[in-house]
């Protein structure tokens, strides 16, 4: 409604608004600037009125709030477990994506997704449930019957649900926050020089009110102080 009262008040022609419902922005300012789309994705684009569902420092993007499916976001009936009856480490379960789009050059995609190398670090420790989904882009199906699935209304049971960047923007975050459990959130993806991606609502996130800001590195520090 605020844009239909600016363009009330002067004359322009008829114009398209384009709404980029990706997972990641689109307009790069700047070259070799991540996250990408995939490997031919590196060049600098010029500004445009391009609405996005996310957005980055190092893109053009305007932010547009992604406000599509509330009842599936909303975990708070799933949440009726008392926190003293929580598992008291850190949960997480999805899939390994995001070492394409964090790569700048060929041999960092070898090093993994920041997923990945989160995985390596904790998920021997006792303070960390987590594990990685079967992943088919053509069949979302294939998560369900893997073994180390857990259902949405299950992940109240943990204390903390972790928060893990992927190949864009965090669709479970959302869900996350409105579930009763503590979030740790890792929004550092350990690319020198690459800025999060974040949604309309990241702005109002305080650490230590909404959300626990850990690093790869002191992750289980965050846990073990809880």
């Amino acid at each position: 409604m605020r844009l239909l009262d600016l363009l009330a008040g002067v004359d322009l022609p008829d114009f398209d608004i384009v709404l980029n419902h990706g997972d990641l922005p689109l307009l790069r300012k700047e070259l070799q600037r991540p996250p990408f789309y995939g490997p031919m994705d590196k060049e600098a684009r010029i500004p445009a009125p391009l609405f996005s569902i996310c957005a980055s420092e190092d893109f053009w993007d305007i932010l547009f709030p992604n406000v599509c499916r509330p009842a599936l976001v909303n975990m708070s009936s799933m949440s009726a477990i008392p926190w003293e009856q929580k598992t008291p480490i850190a949960f997480w379960r999805g899939t390994d994506r995001g070492a394409v789009n964090w790569a700048i050059e060929v041999r960092d995609m070898y090093k993994g997704s920041p997923r990945k190398r989160f995985l390596d670090q904790w998920e021997g420790s006792s303070h960390f449930d987590v594990a990685f989904l079967e992943d088919d882009l053509l069949n979302a199906t294939v998560v369900n019957t893997d073994p180390n699935f857990v259902p949405l209304d299950r992940w109240p049971r943990w204390k903390y649900l972790l928060d893990l960047p992927g190949n864009g923007y965090s669709g479970s975050l959302k869900q996350k926050l409105t579930a009763s459990s503590a979030v740790l959130f890792l929004n550092n993806v350990n690319v020198p020089g690459a800025k999060p991606v974040y949604e309309h609502y990241h702005a109002g996130l305080q650490d230590g009110v909404h959300i626990l800001l850990l690093t790869m590195d002191n992750a289980g520090q965050k846990v073990r102080g809880k």
